[in-house]
């Protein structure tokens, strides 16, 4: 689970808002300040997730 930011909630909200890619916080898994993303995608999904990320200045 990477680090995002201290609110992770604002954070997988804005990236679903923002760059239409789905995250939980990590903070339901114990873990505030990260994000969970699910990786059960094709390899061109993920980039292309990340790619939209980078656009959204969330990475």
């Amino acid at each position: 689970m990477p680090r995002v930011a201290d609110d992770d909630t604002a954070w997988c909200e804005r990236a679903i808002e923002d760059a239409h890619v789905a995250a939980v916080p990590g903070a339901a898994f114990g873990a505030p300040g990260h994000a969970r993303f699910s990786y059960a995608a094709s390899t061109e999904r993920l980039e292309e997730a990340v790619d939209r990320l980078a656009d959204a200045d969330l990475i």
